[in-house]
């Protein structure tokens, strides 16, 4: 009995993960073609399911992971086409200043004057050109969360889905491989129990023969020559067992102290490296909002300067000064 414990405890969402390799080796049989048993301890059912369970576990949880960036990277662009709707709004607006001839008459006084003269004018148009400055910051945060992130997380999820196809065919031709070494087992072990019966038989006939008196001296020699026979060819299926026995331990040890581990290693590589990098761009994420606050913020502080220089009695002596003008 052989027991062999790998443990793999990854960020793969908080899972512990442990490949546990516990198995009985199979043993060549000790015994002759003519006595005892021909059946040899083969390897426990519960270990191919524990790590079919395994196996199963890590590649569901690739897959939500990788459906993640995905996720990550539709909110990235959704937000990207906000701010293009806000841009164009207020492009429209600054173009609606600017066209006066596309206005209706009276639907801003702000129109109606050749050159604004009341504070509450001079203060809109100062809003208007804030917003305007407001809406090209939001546009390069557009532009490089398109370029820095969106793109990014688009490629890292097309990287880690061609990896994690790559690691589970790795995986799968691995355990076919073992499942193949273990079918020509049970092939050899079956030819075995055969070739060993037969050879039991035989030997039980030539037995019985001996004791019976009647029975000539060719009849014995027939039997001694089927006896000899199929002890030979149970010898044979012996030495062809034994060598599959051999081979298959030398596969299965293979299969749970390296093999399936190294699959199961790269999928915590690359499970790791998805989380890492989408962490990486979430803080460039912010980095590309916090480089224009304080160019936004200064867009604000004189929106707000524009709102308080508005005076009405200023504009009440402007308008009666240009009313008494006229007369």
């Amino acid at each position: 009995m052989a027991s062999i414990s790998e443990q793999i405890v990854g960020p793969l969402s908080g899972v512990r993960l442990q490949v546990s390799s516990t198995h009985t080796y199979l043993y060549e049989p000790a015994h002759s073609c003519t006595s005892g048993s021909p059946y040899a301890n083969e390897v426990p059912s519960h270990l191919d399911i524990l790590e079919e369970d395994q196996f199963e576990l890590i590649a569901n949880q690739t897959y939500a992971g990788i459906e993640f960036v995905d996720k990550v990277a539709k909110f990235v662009k959704e937000r990207c086409g906000n701010r293009i709707t806000i841009r164009e709004g207020f492009t429209c607006i600054h173009n609606l200043i600017n066209a006066r001839h596309l206005i209706k008459p009276g639907f801003l006084m702000i129109i109606s004057q050749p050159k604004p003269r009341f504070t509450f004018q001079k203060a809109f148009i100062g809003v208007v050109k804030e917003t305007d400055d407001l809406a090209g910051q939001h546009e390069l945060i557009t532009e490089n969360l398109i370029e820095k992130i969106w793109k990014e997380l688009h490629l890292l999820h097309s990287e880690l889905k061609a990896d994690r196809r790559k690691h589970l065919y790795e995986g799968k031709r691995v355990q076919e491989a073992l499942d193949q070494s273990m079918k020509t087992l049970e092939i050899s072990k079956r030819s075995y129990m055969k070739a060993s019966e037969e050879s039991d038989m035989a030997s039980q006939a030539l037995q019985k023969a001996d004791q019976d008196m009647a029975n000539s001296r060719l009849q014995m020699e027939k039997y001694k020559t089927v006896s000899v026979e199929k002890g030979q060819t149970c010898e044979r299926a012996k030495e062809d067992y034994r060598k599959q026995l051999e081979q298959t331990n030398s596969k299965q040890t293979l299969h749970f102290n390296s093999e399936m581990p190294a699959v199961f290693d790269e999928l915590q590589k690359m499970d790791e490296r998805r989380i890492q990098r989408t962490g990486d761009l979430l803080v460039e994420y912010s980095n590309i909002e916090t480089k224009v606050m304080p160019i936004i913020q200064k867009c604000l502080d004189n929106i707000k300067e524009n709102g308080k220089s508005v005076d009405g009695p200023q504009d009440s002596k402007l308008l009666c000064e240009q009313n008494k003008n006229r007369n």
